[in-house]
């Protein structure tokens, strides 16, 4: 998705042939937001705990606010007022980038982590 970010493309054709030039080419964060975000999906998609550990880490380090960094640090606390802390910033940090305008609220990526928030606080609640 963010391949596509700063293109303006004016029809299917043109999305198209920007794909496939940019399918398997791994994207290079332009911010540490963006490289935080990037550590984020790394983390969920690593294959030992240790490289899991670092992405998370790393992401951390480059964002604090990162709302993903927010839900994974209140998943670790065991006190039950600091994760639910967590969780409410989490919500409120991945908030200030939903953008209500899409009838499916999960087709627009950038909407995802406030999505997830929302689900996950939801989760721990019933839990």
């Amino acid at each position: 998705m963010k391949h596509l970010d700063n293109d303006e493309l004016e029809n299917e054709a043109d999305l198209k042939a920007h794909l496939s030039k940019v399918m398997n080419k791994p994207y290079k964060p332009k911010n540490k937001e963006e490289d935080a975000q990037l550590n984020v999906y790394e983390g969920y998609f690593a294959e030992t705990e240790k490289i899991r550990a670092n992405h998370w880490r790393i992401a951390e380090l480059l964002n604090p606010t990162n709302p993903d960094v927010l839900l994974h640090q209140a998943e670790l606390t065991e006190d039950v007022n600091k994760a639910k802390e967590l969780y409410m910033l989490a919500i409120s940090e991945a908030k200030k980038q939903f953008d209500d305008s899409y009838e499916i609220a999960w087709a627009f990526a950038e909407n995802r982590p406030y999505l997830r928030a929302l689900f996950t606080y939801g989760v721990w609640q019933f839990e």
